[in-house]
């Protein structure tokens, strides 16, 4: 595999771990949400195969070596295998791409996939009418194509547009959440009607979807109590006591990945849609009881109130105790920071590693792929399944010790990478102002 194709496949690979990778989890909690990045969640540029895309080439993404595969017939030079389909290297390049799944029949696959195969439970069909809505949204007429947005302005249009085409569909997700007892399912939907009705009047049915009503359904989760003191303010302090002693910190972000299970691992380009679809399921409300805790317990705040910082380290142990996202994992580490707690740089280090373990997997060319020839991408596939069940901390635990070294030798390889990594950096810098020298 040559370097570009390399940082390619590591680009889409990271994109594909939707919330996953700490450093964009941590971005995320210390700045506000803006316009693109909200809209982006449900808008065509939001995909996890456009994402990696405009990347560079996503053949890349597949760059499998030519290797046989028992009870396959052998690849070509110019073939990539994905879900154990044999595809032209030509059809998966970035200019390509969406005419290729388009011919492929992707958006069918997604709407028969949800109706097939997610009726089983309220949060089975949930999912399956966000994969509806991603259908609408992604493999429509090419000519009203909105991917090449870059003003604000645009993203607006491009959100109110697709809230049009896909609000039958809102509606029906929003009426499933209004009825159901699965917090998963309301949720969801309150992730999908915030972001469809950002710049728009709130659809009648996501009205009633209030943080009211996910505390009533889970009242031990801190993410609920903290969703409602970012919908009612002066809740804050009710919020942040019941999130102290509050025994969970699930946002469900990744829940929608067990359905992968149910995914035809070798139904090629069709099934990687439906995977790709479900690891993009959204959760952009997921870090909101983060971002929360870290402005109501930064220094400011706890210069003069004794009461408060007690609750915020309550909280802070919580969320990393509860939490079973990375995302988590690094914010606990942050707010100790902010508190001066002794065990700051111990959460702080654990955070690390596990982002490194996210990174790591990235890189390891043979690890990515087997998980394309299986249909799973970014992770293997029974730690995909795992990370739905039980989060992604416990999934990356899991894939450490299945690795055969110890975490010791984990920390030193990420200290290494390190090190190569600010190595390289000086290099390039060193190269970039020695090239623009004069003469």
């Amino acid at each position: 595999m040559n370097d570009s194709s390399h940082n390619t496949w590591q680009n889409i690979g990271a994109a594909l771990l939707v919330g996953a990778m700490a450093g964009a989890a941590w971005f995320a909690v210390n700045t506000p949400i803006d316009r693109p990045a909200a809209a982006a969640a449900s808008t065509p540029a939001a995909s996890a195969s456009e994402t990696g895309a405009r990347s560079g080439d996503i053949a890349a993404l597949m760059e499998v070596k030519p290797a046989p595969v028992e009870g396959l017939p052998p690849l070509s030079t110019d073939e990539v295998r994905i879900c154990g389909e044999a595809v032209s290297r030509a059809a998966l390049v970035d200019e390509q791409i969406e005419k290729t799944l388009r011919e492929a029949g992707a958006a069918a696959a997604l709407e028969q996939f949800a109706q097939q195969r997610l009726t089983d439970s309220d949060h089975a069909r949930a999912v399956g009418i966000v994969l509806r809505m991603q259908a609408a949204a992604n493999y429509r007429d090419p000519q009203t194509g909105d991917a090449a947005c870059k003003t604000n302005d645009c993203w607006k249009q491009a959100t109110r547009a697709h809230a049009d085409r896909v609000m039958p569909l809102l509606t029906e997700l929003a009426t499933l959440a209004a009825t159901s007892t699965d917090p998963r399912v309301v949720m969801l939907a309150r992730d999908e009607c915030a972001v469809l009705t950002a710049d728009a009047m709130p659809a009648p049915h996501c009205q009633v979807l209030t943080a009211r009503r996910l505390v009533a359904l889970d009242r031990d989760n801190a993410v609920a109590w903290l969703a409602l003191a970012a919908e009612e303010p002066a809740a804050i302090d009710e919020a942040m006591y019941q999130a102290s002693i509050a025994r969970r910190w699930d946002d469900y972000a990744t829940s929608a990945r067990r359905f992968i299970d149910r995914v035809d691992a070798k139904g090629g380009l069709r099934s990687m849609v439906v995977v790709q679809s479900l690891l993009a399921v959204p959760a952009i409300r997921a870090i909101e009881g983060q971002q929360l805790v870290m402005q109501h317990c930064s220094a400011k705040p706890l210069a003069n109130d004794g009461n408060r910082r007690q609750l915020c380290e309550k909280v802070a142990n919580v969320l990393h105790t509860g939490s079973t996202s990375v995302s988590g994992v690094v914010t606990a580490g942050a707010i100790a920071k902010a508190l001066g707690n002794e065990h700051a740089q111990a959460w702080q280090e654990q955070g690390k590693l596990l982002s490194h373990l996210l990174l790591a997997q990235s890189l390891d060319e043979e690890a990515q792929t087997r998980d394309a020839q299986d249909c799973a991408f970014g992770m293997p596939r029974e730690l995909l399944l795992r990370s739905a069940s039980e989060g992604e901390v416990p999934a990356l635990r899991a894939l450490m010790q299945a690795s055969g070294q110890s975490e010791a030798q984990w920390r030193e390889h990420m200290l290494a990478f390190e090190v190569a990594q600010a190595a390289g950096q000086i290099t390039a810098t060193a190269s970039s102002a020695a090239a623009s020298a004069p003469p």
